[in-house]
């Protein structure tokens, strides 16, 4: 049961127990309180993810700094190879067998399952994207 049901059914509680309260502008400070409740449950659960997304910076940058090849060399080698994937996928093998059916010895190249390797590809370029605009901007 998440937070958010937690809260729902808490306030189904307390619309049956301010029944008993003498006004309703109790029962509404009482709304209030649990509206304000929700509030502070969304922001610690941001608060949360938040610190996970530094955390996991730290570990990239002491990667990054590692002086080991493999540990320090395993992101750009990822991109190395989506960006092969992709270059043989969709320009090398249609140029390979164009050139060789105009010659009369047509050669087709079997075609890769780029379902699996496009999301990280993707997902690179985005975050490649979303560096060169901070560059742009002047962030350090």
């Amino acid at each position: 049961m998440d937070l958010f049901s937690i809260l729902s059914i808490g306030g189904k509680l307390l619309d049956k127990v301010t029944e008993y309260f003498p006004s309703a502008e109790a029962k509404d400070k009482a709304k209030l309180a649990l509206l304000e409740m929700s509030q502070r449950g969304e922001l610690a659960v941001l608060a949360a993810d938040t610190e996970l997304a530094l955390g996991q910076l730290d570990v990239n940058k002491q990667e990054a700094a590692s002086g080991n090849f493999l540990s320090a060399t395993w992101r750009p080698l990822t991109g190395w190879v989506c960006a092969l994937a992709f270059g043989v996928q969709y320009v090398i093998g249609p140029l390979v067998t164009f050139v060789t059916t105009l010659s009369g010895h047509p050669i087709i190249l079997p075609v890769m399952d780029m379902s699996t390797i496009m999301p990280v590809l993707i997902g690179m370029l985005g975050l490649g994207g979303y560096r060169t605009i901070e560059k742009i901007k002047g962030a350090s």
